[in-house]
């Protein structure tokens, strides 16, 4: 093989098994965020609604972080209804604390 289609071949592993970690690293957030979103559901009785309102708040800003990125249609639709959910969450903690 030559010098420079060895580099070449190195260089196109490299590019895969880049886009490889970072699929696997979105994948990852995408599974915690449905993790932490059932969570949350789980915790809307016995927490106080400041706490959980603060958590809300941060997966929302997460997922709008990961909206704005690459995605597969699957991790996009999962993502999607995660908000859903997390928006159904802020507002029924808005009605709890009186907040319209």
């Amino acid at each position: 093989m030559k010098r420079a289609d060895f580099a070449e071949e190195l260089a196109r592993r490299r590019t895969d098994a880049g886009l490889s970690l970072a699929a696997l690293a979105a994948r990852a957030h995408v599974h915690r965020l449905d993790l932490s979103v059932e969570r949350m559901a789980r915790a809307y009785t016995p927490q106080p609604a400041d706490e959980l309102l603060r958590d809300v708040r941060t997966s929302a800003r997460q997922i709008g972080s990961l909206l704005e990125g690459r995605a597969t249609l699957a991790q996009r639709r999962r993502l999607l209804t995660a908000a859903g959910w997390i928006a159904l969450f802020a507002a029924t903690l808005h009605v709890d604390r009186g907040q319209r």
